[in-house]
């Protein structure tokens, strides 16, 4: 997926690529969780809701102000967490495509990273390596790195 074509410069030419990163990854894990078997379903809904919960509060919280943005954006990113989790725990039980799974926990990992940095106002913030999650240990911020600009 892509975060900087044309489609996204005109829907956020205010720059703020969080939202971009938070609504690619609902649509992902919206799209990866279809299809599941009925025993599954909890994670499918869970998932589901958790992801859209980022982006739905990383713009709400874009026009709050103080301590209520920053509630909201902590909430975002607990969310980009709890989804992480889920879509780790369905991709675990084999029931989708480990390739589309990371792919989904690659997103929400940079949704976790970016609104960690706005809960935190952070200037820096380190980002997931690809490799990280294979290793299965937890994602933790480093203040010291600096933001990938890929992002």
């Amino acid at each position: 997926m892509t975060y900087y074509n044309d489609e996204h410069a005109a829907l956020y030419a205010d720059g703020f690529i969080a939202l971009a990163v938070a609504e690619d990854a609902a649509v992902a894990v919206g799209e990866l969780m279809q299809g599941l078997p009925a025993s599954l379903r909890c994670f499918q809904d869970q998932a589901v809701r958790a992801a859209a919960s980022v982006a739905l509060n990383v713009a709400e919280g874009s026009g709050r102000r103080g301590r209520e943005r920053k509630r909201f954006y902590q909430v975002a990113h607990a969310s980009a967490r709890e989804a992480k989790s889920a879509v780790r725990i369905v991709v675990r039980l084999n029931a989708i495509d480990q390739a589309r799974g990371r792919k989904a926990v690659d997103l929400l990992d940079r949704a976790a990273a970016l609104t960690w940095r706005l809960w935190t106002g952070a200037k820096t913030t380190r980002l997931p390596i690809a490799s990280a999650g294979a290793t299965g240990a937890p994602w933790r911020p480093n203040k010291r790195a600096t933001l990938d600009a890929s992002v």
